[in-house]
């Protein structure tokens, strides 16, 4: 048999496909008035035998058969437009991709000195993009979200691993802590604050030995119900920095405080040491007789801790 009648079949498929799949609709009207043509000529057939039941049976199967074929129709219309929209995707991305990055415009997610200094363009993709009323709004998170805030505020100035320390001139520490609290650590290390939607990027830049949380601070200012109900976004991104201070490898501490709220046995969980107010101070055995190691920023921590204990007692006494 000549090649050309062995391939015949081969190109009737792909003829069929490219009309039903190649977004034009004439083929699809083509079958639809096929199968209503020929349902009337059966219909009428049967009429004139006097076969009523057949003539209705047979209308009810063509107007099935037309329904049938009006929503394939437009199933095949929506996968070709599909297609056609994941094909100039991939293409678009593959130019992007081949194009030279631009001054400002990208950021290396794995680039500390590109993420501090760089505010980029973000294009965020809807969640659900048929949804309706608020839910329409919804966007993914940008995860790269604290750098450009950074980058816009303060990262033009500021290098990553050389941001100069906010105050001290010792061991770097990064804090979310009251005034007190820092005033105390500031004599012996250099402490950076840690601010809300900032915090990752600072403590990049930073580039603190240990992060130190004080629950009192998280009842005023900025970080204000991060343990209450209406706080969950903040106390997700003290999460984060608990996260990436693991990742690092440096000591997440938590300086507790003597009233418990929603999220303070949680916060706690996620600490590498909690300073208890009414604690003893912690004690590291030496080992044949040697002088224990110090800690100063533990015994920094819980001296602090054990003189607010202190003056909360005294106060409830007077």
């Amino acid at each position: 048999m000549p090649s050309n009648f062995r391939g015949l079949p081969r190109r009737i498929v792909r003829a069929l496909r490219r009309g039903l799949l190649g977004g034009s609709n004439q083929v699809g009207l083509a079958v639809s008035a096929a199968v209503l043509l020929g349902t009337a000529l059966i219909v009428v057939q049967l009429l004139i035998l006097g076969w009523w039941l057949g003539a209705a049976g047979t209308l009810l199967l063509g107007g099935a058969g037309l329904v049938l074929g009006v929503k394939t129709t437009k199933t095949a219309l929506r996968l070709a437009r599909v297609d056609r929209q994941l094909r100039d995707g991939i293409k678009t991305t593959g130019h992007a991709a081949a194009a030279p990055p631009q001054d400002g415009q990208r950021i290396d997610a794995h680039s500390a000195a590109s993420r501090l200094q760089a505010i980029g363009r973000v294009e965020l993709d809807v969640v659900n993009p048929s949804a309706k009323g608020r839910q329409a709004a919804a966007v993914d998170s940008d995860p790269l979200r604290p750098f450009r805030l950074y980058a816009a505020t303060r990262g033009t100035v500021a290098a990553p691993g050389g941001a100069a320390p906010e105050n001290g001139s010792g061991r770097r520490i990064a804090a979310i802590a009251t005034p007190r609290l820092a005033a105390r650590l500031n004599g012996d290390f250099s402490v950076s604050a840690l601010r809300p939607g900032l915090s990752l990027a600072e403590l990049e830049a930073s580039q603190p030995t240990a992060v130190v949380v004080e629950e009192d601070a998280l009842r005023a200012g900025a970080w204000y119900s991060a343990l209450q109900a209406g706080g969950t976004g903040l106390l997700r991104e003290i999460f984060e920095v608990a996260r990436e201070s693991r990742e690092r490898g440096i000591g997440f501490y938590v300086v507790a405080s003597d009233t418990l709220e929603l999220s303070s046995t949680t916060l706690r969980g996620v600490a590498t040491h909690v300073v208890q107010p009414d604690a003893p101070p912690a004690a590291v055995p030496g080992t044949d007789g040697a002088a224990a190691p110090s800690l100063p920023l533990l015994e920094a921590l819980e001296s602090h801790a054990a003189s607010q204990a202190v003056q909360r007692s005294e106060g409830v006494s007077r």
